[in-house]
């Protein structure tokens, strides 16, 4: 019977703080066991007619370590497309930045959270003149 009452007022107070336009926090979300992110300080690769610049982040979730890369690519080159590949554990994601008008900055590219203790990035100029990928 206590625990009934114990319940039954928890989810009392519950819907008193709902109805007072708070947030009932769940236990799942109060023990959620992240650890705040830490990051490496911004790396950059370059090829010829651009470069890659990239933060990687890491915490623990729920006892697995995750990774997150943070990324801008630089497209310098007439006929040029900058590409990236990112691998985290299972994780594989490509970018592409092509600019014909400017050879700017593309816009961010965040990976997210994904299981995996740490991040793998390539970075190459892709030649798109011709109809294709030419060397040099």
């Amino acid at each position: 019977m206590r625990t009934r009452t114990r319940t039954l007022l928890a989810s009392a107070a519950s819907a008193a703080a709902l109805l007072a336009g708070g947030t009932a926090a769940s236990p799942a979300a109060a023990e959620s066991h992240v650890t705040a992110e830490t990051c490496q300080p911004p790396r950059t690769i370059t090829d010829t007619g651009g470069e890659a610049t990239y933060t990687e982040c890491r915490r623990t979730y729920k006892g697995k370590r995750q990774s997150s890369v943070r990324m801008y690519l630089w497209d310098r080159a007439y006929c040029a497309d900058p590409f990236a590949r990112v691998l985290i554990g299972t994780y594989d994601v490509t970018y592409t930045y092509f600019d014909p008008v400017s050879s700017g900055r593309s816009p961010k590219y965040e990976t997210g959270w994904h299981n995996g203790a740490d991040a793998e990035v390539w970075f190459k100029m892709r030649r798109m003149c011709h109809g294709g990928d030419l060397k040099g």
